[in-house]
């Protein structure tokens, strides 16, 4: 029979639970939370503080979820309020819709947007600015508005609303919750063609010595958000969701609170040029702004006086009152704050405001008001634009350009700039500003620094709003960027070069054109070292970040410059001089490179200098005062690890090297760092360490006896890591290492002990029988520590009682009992510090509920129930999570006994599946003025282009709730069936739902639940004739689903399981039910074997080659087996479509390939010849060779399906086959010997020859195989291959051939074997006794010797089974 392609799949790290109709488990083993994990996935890492793109002002980036990753497979972290996953060494719970590796629909990845400090110039007022001005404006010199006051109100044009929330109190609020004052950012993502916004806290905070905002852009920043944030309502959302959350920021994660979705680019506006207000102004700081007396005020110049209210504007309307309160006798807080409404609001309707600012912005004496003239210009210039007349349009162009041209203030002019862009996005289009394109690269070429910085600045912005009209200049832009980043007089103009560069880069689409970036390269280079060298670290950043879209680009944009890229970034991340952050954005561009670009760092020979820099940084460690998160030895490990899975085979010998070398150090952290690297490549070179496992355990198992605490932790998580990769392999050392592991949950530290567990519990849970000697004196430490143990060690405990109880099965039986009554006071906890253990402890009784079966739960379940349910009741979603699972556990084992429960569980499910996560919004597309409450007084949005958000969603860490709660309802509906048609609609509409969820989690579990829908369905309608057309309806629902998800989900895992319940779908119905689908579905799998869906799009290498390709066992393995579905159900009527799924599938056949995609298509071939029968004849002449050769794999599984494969074409081939069978022969017959080490091999080597005899005995040269056949005879592994050796061996028994009635005892002996086995079936066993019946007859009393030398039990056996038993057989056996 066919093997599976590999018999040890990797554990897929994503996953919910590990068995979805066996053992549920919601976590993997327990990750403890004192292991100081070497890596984040910085796939996740958001970096660019240093820049500042507004949406409402509020530093809102845009980004791209990726994948990574909300972890399904979560554990509790003791002693913590994280949740762990347990894929590689990440630590970080990406609980949030911001955080981690998570759903990438397009190439990109957390990272800001490469960006000038320029505002965002998509700004627009709202409905009510737009109206006709006040019938009370006096007339000023512009007609519109009197311009006197409004020179004395630019102050308070900052915006409005009516709230009292300021960045002051947002910065409370954070720094009350976590102690520090974090950094937040409001940031756009995009996922399946959906736009979601989300308010982050990020992991910076401004206590770090490298944190790039001083004190009043700190507070200036958390204004913008909360001015954002009032305009939005959700104030009071962020607020609660704060107080509730538990999490902390972190690297790569960061605390998501706000988040909304189906949102276009609706942008707010905020002035990003408070910086230079504030430094403009030295003699007030805004920290100490509100405390100002009012003689201090009155002693400051009138314009100093006016910019300081404008300062205090910015930073809150709550502030400005404060100040006018002071400034002005006898007002109070609350009359300032209305006369300061009441003239915004009036200012704002007037379309004559445009010119009259456009006029200060020209003629102000001070640069303070005339820049505070450009932003509110900007402001309102949107709305106002259209209605005005031309030679107005004209004067504030006209006016624009020379303020730009002759202004001297850097601020004034980037302010300005902002407001050209804004214009630019209208006038151009419309071909009202021809002269604007000109202008620039004019001034791009002006002889003053100033004028060629501003250039670059525009082109940078203008990009964002006028992009397409570049298109005809893009090649002159390019010369002219390349020229501006080598002008050697002024360093302002290389920085905004390079930053108009990242814009170009990011807004260029073809290919072509992209590709001509790659020559500046160089000078990027020489920038970034320049800027390094005078201490400017954040500008060199921003050559990283040009370097991060290069490297994501689809197009070869690095070339031969990928050696120049990665020589900078080690100087750079080697460097500890430099500051953690910019060592981290360099150590960031090689784990991109060798994510996306792994190609080039082979073809370039880069591997071993990476990591020659790399492996010496994991023993490095992060200074006191910096952040853990930006350590270098957690960076560098992620980037071993993303070289390990992409570049196993040139990784794993460096890295064992220094493993080899550095266990041996004086240093600990470098004998730490040994074990550590191990551990790090242990899931990519799983293949390799396998073959060096002895070497590898013994650099570990020594590590775990090391006197350094950090040392032996190290070497527990690494055995942690090897348990959950290098299976089955690592189970077979379990002699060595078990004990090992025993001995460590005695260490005298608490972390090591709770690193111990983990490693136990990965160990545990895979073992299988081979537990069973150690079993008691594990449970005997186990149960003692579990009673004795602070809280954080009793959860690592558990995890570990978890995996032995899976593993020992029904022998953990007798340990039940102790362990359920233990967990009855857990799940009694309601202490919100104790509500993860009692999360663990209702998974643990799952879990034992498994091993204990239905007889022993049943009569002591009710308690548990009762418990688990009240837990809905504490609004813990962990809790939840975990509560699901063990729901789906009981309902395994109590099967239809468990509809009882259903109307208590099915609620709480469908209510975990219906929470709000944040990714819903109201959107609506009226121009009411009253949509926010404000009126026209705060609203800056584009309310003719774009729709509002009106309801803003919080969402909160409940993803895996939902996959948990998903998987839950497939389960109630697949153990109960036809009791479950109350809930079979509701259920259904869920599913559907959820299939198209934006993370694969859900996604995931959603596809599994939708066949045991199926299956719940086929059990209640079958018997119903009426309610035939509505199973019709379901199965084209789900079908629909599936199909779509084959070719357009872009999760490998999804994919293959919508694969797999498509097989089992045809293998359950038949090919009557799946007939109206067939043409898509073989469509969708010519795709996949074409490598052309979704979710086989990777990044543009062009540098792979086949010999790097490695075999995608989660998603081919599963498209392979469709091919057997169909032709089993089929038969011959298969072959025309089998024709055209040939060829793709013969690809994974090249010798270039992995040995595991050969494997896979000879497997495939084997069970298609088996069930298309005649027409595999066509394909002999192609097959054949391939099948043949592998018989000579080294790999035990390729040999196994080669042999089930030959036999299998020459059994349906026909002639074609006959001039093969002598290779066949001599390939098959060192699978008979001695060496040949696995027994599986050689059953399915004896039923390749039992099917060429029975196809064409005359072809074989019985009186030399028969021997050699029977002397492997009985089979040992492989029982599927009986039917054919035995039926062969009996019917040349019953047709009387010379060459096998020469071997009768060994006959006899063979056949009283196969009757007393008990995995043989009845029908075997019958053609066996047919057979003996015959020798029987044939021999008579000759037979009695024979006989008599067997056992009684075999003898009468072979009694049982023959037909002529009365006759012969007693006789025979008296006279014996």
């Amino acid at each position: 029979m066919k093997m599976p392609r590999n018999n040890h799949r990797l554990k897929t790290d994503w996953c919910m639970v590990r068995k979805t109709c066996s053992s549920v488990r919601t976590g993997r083993p327990l990750i403890p939370s004192s292991i100081k994990q070497p890596f984040q996935d910085m796939s996740s890492i958001v970096s660019g503080h240093h820049c500042n793109w507004s949406l409402g002002g509020a530093g809102v980036q845009e980004h791209f979820l990726c994948r990574g990753r909300f972890y399904s497979n979560k554990v509790p972290c003791p002693g913590d309020n994280h949740s762990l996953p347990c894929r590689g060494l990440v630590f970080s719970t990406p609980q949030s819709l911001a955080s981690s590796s998570c759903y990438r629909p397009s190439t990109r990845k957390y990272r800001p947007v490469l960006s000038s400090t320029v505002d965002d110039p998509r700004d627009q007022d709202d409905p009510e600015e737009d109206g006709a001005g006040d019938k009370d404006s006096s007339k000023g010199e512009t007609g519109g508005i009197d311009s006197e006051l409004l020179r004395e109100n630019l102050e308070r044009i900052v915006g409005s609303d009516d709230s009292a929330f300021s960045g002051i109190d947002l910065a409370t609020l954070i720094r009350n919750k976590y102690g520090r004052s974090y950094d937040v950012q409001l940031i756009k993502k995009e996922f399946m063609g959906r736009n979601l916004l989300a308010l982050n806290v990020m992991w910076k905070y401004r206590e770090q010595r490298s944190f790039p905002l001083t004190e009043e852009e700190y507070i200036l920043r958390l204004d913008d958000v909360a001015n954002t944030l009032k305009c939005w309502g959700a104030v009071s959302h962020i607020r609660n969701s704060l107080e509730k959350s538990k999490e902390r920021p972190r690297i790569g994660k960061y605390s998501c609170f706000g988040q909304w979705g189906n949102l276009f680019s609706f942008f707010l506006p905020i002035s990003s040029n408070y910086k230079e207000q504030a430094l403009a102004t030295p003699a007030v700081s805004i920290a100490n702004l509100t405390t100002l007396a009012p003689a201090r005020l009155n002693s400051l110049d009138m314009h100093v006086r006016r910019f300081v209210l404008q300062i205090a504007s910015g930073l809150s309307l709550r502030v400005t009152a404060i100040i006018f309160s002071r400034f002005i006798p006898n007002m109070s807080y609350n009359d300032a704050r209305r006369q300061a409404e009441e003239q915004i609001k009036r200012l704002a309707k007037d379309p004559q405001v445009v010119p009259a600012l456009a006029q200060h912005l020209r003629t102000a004496k001070t640069p303070n008001v005339r820049q505070l003239a450009a932003v509110l210009l900007r402001k309102k210039i949107t709305g106002h634009w259209a209605k005005l007349p031309p030679q107005l349009k004209l004067l504030v162009k006209q006016s624009l350009i020379e303020s730009i041209t002759m202004e001297h203030s850097p601020p004034v002019r980037k302010a300005s700039a902002n407001v050209v862009s804004i214009i630019a996005k209208y006038a151009v289009p419309a071909g009202e500003w021809p002269d604007l394109l000109p202008f620039l690269f004019q001034c791009s070429q002006s002889a003053q620094e100033d004028h060629r910085e501003v250039a670059l600045i525009l082109f940078s912005s203008l990009t964002e709003t006028i992009g397409n009209a570049f298109q005809p200049h893009l090649a002159g832009l390019q010369a002219l960027l390349l020229k501006c980043l080598q002008d050697d007089t002024s360093n302002r103009v290389r920085v905004a070069a390079l930053k108009a560069v990242g814009s170009f880069i990011e807004f260029t689409n073809d290919g072509d054109e992209a590709i001509k970036f790659r020559q500046f390269i160089p000078s990027i280079l020489n920038v970034a070292r320049q800027c390094l060298s005078s201490g400017d670290e954040d500008v060199a950043i921003i050559a990283f970040e040009i370097f991060d879209e290069l490297i994501e680009s689809p197009a070869p944009l690095l070339g031969d410059s990928v050696k120049s890229i990665v020589q900078f970034s080690l100087e750079v991340c080697s460097s500890q001089n430099l500051e953690s952050n910019t060592r981290h954005q360099a150590i960031q561009i090689i784990s991109w490179l060798a994510k996306y670009k792994h190609g080039s760092l082979k073809k370039y020979n880069l591997v071993i200098p990476i990591l020659q820099v790399m492996c010496p940084l994991l023993a490095e460690s992060a200074d006191a005062d910096e952040d853990d998160d930006l350590a270098p030895d957690r960076a560098a490990a992620e980037v071993i690890d993303t070289m390990a899975l992409n570049l196993s085979k040139h990784v794993f010998p460096t890295v064992f090297e220094f493993a080899s070398l550095s266990s041996q150090s004086a240093n600990p952290k470098f004998r730490e760092a040994s074990v550590t690297a191990l551990g790090v490549v242990s899931e990519g070179c799983l293949e390799l360490m396998k073959d060096k496992l002895e070497s590898v355990l013994h650099i570990v198992l020594g590590a775990l006896r090391d006197p350094e605490q950090m040392v032996r932790g190290a070497a527990s998580f690494a055995l942690g890591q090897f348990a959950e990769h290098l299976q089955p392999e690592i189970v077979s050392h379990y002699g060595s290492v078990l004990p090992c592991i025993l001995n460590a949950l005695e260490d005298a530290s608490d972390e090591v002990k709770e690193k111990s567990y983990y490693a136990l519990a990965a160990f545990c849970e895979d073992m299988g029988e081979e537990i069973l000697p150690f079993l008691d004196p594990l449970m005997g430490k186990l149960l003692a520590a579990l009673q004795n143990s602070p809280r954080n060690l009793q959860d690592t405990c558990m995890s570990a009682i978890g995996s032995v109880a899976t593993a020992a099965e029904q022998a953990f039986i007798p340990y039940a009992e102790r362990v359920l009554e233990l967990m009855k006071s857990f799940m009694v906890l309601t202490n919100d510090e104790d509500l993860r253990s009692r999360a663990r402890a209702t998974e643990l009784v799952g879990i034992v509920a498994m091993s204990a079966g239905r007889a022993r739960m049943e009569p002591i379940l009710l308690p548990f129930m009762e418990a688990a349910i009240s837990g809905f009741g504490l609004e813990f979603s962990e809790l939840r999570e975990y509560t699901h699972g063990f729901f789906s556990n009981v309902a395994e084992i109590m099967d239809d006994s468990f509809t009882q429960y259903l109307p208590h569980v099915v609620p709480l499910a469908f209510a975990s599946c219906n929470l709000d996560d944040g990714s819903a919004v109201d959107i609506i597309e009226s121009d009411d003025e009253n949509i926010n409450g404000f009126g026209g007084v705060s609203s800056d949005d584009e309310a003719h282009d774009e729709p509002r958000v009106r309801n803003i969603s919080v969402r909160t860490g409940v993803l895996d709730e939902k996959a948990a709660a998903t998987q839950a309802l497939g389960l109630f509906a697949l153990h109960t069936k036809s009791s479950y048609a109350p809930y079979l609609e509701q259920t259904l509409k869920i599913l559907v739902r959820h299939s198209g969820y934006f993370h694969e989690d859900v996604r995931l579990q959603a596809i599994i639940a939708l066949k045991s829908i199926l299956t719940a369905a086929h059990a209640l309608f079958q018997s119903q004739n009426a309610q035939q057309e509505k199973a019709r309806e379901m199965l084209d629902t789900v079908m629909d689903i599936y199909i779509k998800t084959m070719t357009g989900d872009d999760d490998k895992e999804v994919v293959a399981q919508a694969c797999t319940s498509v097989a089992d779908i045809i293998k359950d119905y038949g090919y009557a039910a799946i007939e109206p689908y067939m043409s898509q579905l073989v469509d969708a799998t010519l795709v996949l074997l074409k490598e052309e869906s979704a979710c086989q799009q990777l990044e543009d290498d062009s540098d792979m080659d086949d010999d790097d390709t490695e075999h995608d066992e989660v998603l081919m393995d599963a498209v392979s087996d469709l091919l057997p579905a169909f032709a089993k159900s089929m038969g011959s009527h298969f072959a025309p479509i089998f024709a055209n799924l040939f060829e793709p599938l013969m690809k994974f056949a090249k010798a270039s390939r992995p040995l595991q995609d050969r494997t896979m298509v000879v497997a495939c071939l084997a069970e298609v010849a088996q069930d298309m029968g005649a027409p595999i004849a066509g394909y002999v002449d192609r097959v054949m060779p391939l099948a043949i050769k592998e018989l000579a794999s080294s790999d035990a599984t390729n040999r196994r399906n080669a042999a089930f494969c030959v036999g299998e074409l020459c059994k349906n081939g026909g002639e074609s086959t006959l001039k093969y069978y002598g290779d066949i022969l001599r390939g098959l017959f060192p699978l008979f010997g001695e060496p040949e080490p696995d027994d599986a091999v050689r059953d399915n080597a004896a039923g390749a020859v039992a099917r060429m005899i029975m196809a064409h005995p005359q072809a074989v040269p019985l009186n030399q195989v028969l021997p050699v056949f029977l002397k492997v005879l009985p089979l040992k592994e492989d029982h599927e291959e009986s039917m054919a050796v035995y039926c062969c061996v009996s019917t040349l028994v019953l047709s009387s051939n010379q060459q096998i009635l020469a071997l009768v005892p060994e006959l006899v002996n063979l056949f009283a074997q196969v009757v007393v086995s008990p995995v043989e079936t009845a029908e075997v066993k019958a053609q066996v006794g047919r057979a003996f019946a015959h020798l029987i007859s044939l021999y008579g009393h000759q037979m009695q010797p024979l006989l008599s030398n067997l056992s009684p039990a075999h003898a009468s056996a072979l009694e049982c089974a023959s037909q002529r038993k009365r006759l012969v057989l007693p006789a025979l056996l008296v006279e014996g």
